[in-house]
C-alpha cells in the first residue's frame, strides 16, 4: 500500500469515528473511553469541551506522557530487544493521543532476567487476581508507593 493511499484510509476512518462520535451521548463516550477522542473532536469544531471530557483527555495524555518514562525506565533497566505491544502503540495511533491506558505489554527474550532486573531497579510487584497460574505472563509491576 502506498503512503496517499494509507493516509487516504486514515483520514476516512478517523472521519467515520468522528460520525458516530457526534451521535453519542456524554455518558455513552465516557462509559466506553472514548472521551479523549470526543473532546478532540469537539475541540477540532472550535465546540466547548466539558468538564468530564476535559478530565478524560487528562488521563490520556498522562498516561502517555508516563509510559514513555516508563519505557526509558525499563529500557535502562535491561538488555536486548523489547517488543511494546498495545497500549501507547495503540495510542500514538489516535489523533492527538487521544486514547487512554491502564498498562503496558512489552514482549523481551528472557522475560523473568527482566522482571527481577525491574525489581532491583525499585519497582514492586502488585498482586493481580485475575492472573492465574497458567496466565501468559508474568506479575504486574508498578513503581512504589512509598514516598
Amino acid at each position: 500500500m502506498f503512503a496517499g493511499e494509507a493516509h487516504a484510509r486514515s483520514e476516512a476512518l478517523w472521519k467515520a469515528v468522528d460520525s458516530l462520535l457526534a451521535d453519542a451521548t456524554l455518558p455513552g463516550s465516557l462509559a466506553h473511553k472514548l472521551g479523549p477522542l470526543e473532546a478532540n473532536r469537539l475541540r477540532r469544531l472550535g465546540e466547548r469541551v466539558s468538564p468530564p471530557l476535559l478530565i478524560a483527555e487528562r488521563d490520556a495524555s498522562l498516561c502517555i506522557s508516563n509510559s514513555i518514562r516508563l519505557l526509558q525506565y525499563v529500557r535502562e533497566s535491561c538488555d536486548g530487544p523489547l517488543v511494546v505491544i498495545k497500549g501507547p502503540e495503540v495510542a500514538r495511533l489516535y489523533p492527538g493521543g487521544a486514547r487512554r491506558f491502564g498498562d503496558i505489554d512489552i514482549l523481551v527474550n528472557d522475560a523473568e532476567s527482566v522482571h527481577r532486573a525491574l525489581i532491583s531497579h525499585g519497582l514492586v510487584e502488585f498482586h493481580d487476581p485475575l492472573l492465574t497460574p497458567d496466565f501468559h505472563h508474568l506479575q504486574t509491576l508498578g513503581p512504589t508507593t512509598a514516598g
